[in-house]
């Protein structure tokens, strides 16, 4: 579960197809890129609107633009991050399914032989 953690209280972000479609649309007319541009190419970030703009898609339902605006100063000025903030957009956009699912973790064989390597 993807969050972010403001005046110690911790919020979920959580985006739906809905919400990622709407933020983009945003992102987009204010001259930002588009998803996938950003998650395509390998070692971009996105800008610190395009974030904010996802962090939107993901609050909307709940509270006011305004609000969200509000949430994130106070983020920063709790010493929140930029990075802290990428993570916890790619997080929610990789748990909302939109692009492809999760690998599930599987425990690995103390042996390599007895998964049926050699060396």
């Amino acid at each position: 579960m993807a969050n972010l953690t403001i005046g110690g209280q911790v919020r979920e972000l959580r985006l739906t197809v809905t919400d990622i479609d709407q933020a983009e649309r945003q992102i987009i007319k204010a001259g930002g890129r588009a998803i996938l541009d950003v998650l395509g190419n390998h070692g971009a970030l996105f800008a610190k609107h395009e974030l904010e703009w996802l962090v939107w898609g993901s609050w909307r339902h709940r509270m006011s633009a305004d609000r969200v605006q509000t949430l994130l100063a106070q983020f920063y000025a709790d010493g929140g991050t930029i990075f802290e903030l990428q993570g916890a957009i790619t997080e929610a956009l990789i748990d909302s399914g939109l692009y492809g699912a999760r690998q599930a973790r599987t425990e690995e064989p103390a042996d390599p032989q007895s998964a049926g390597m050699s060396a």
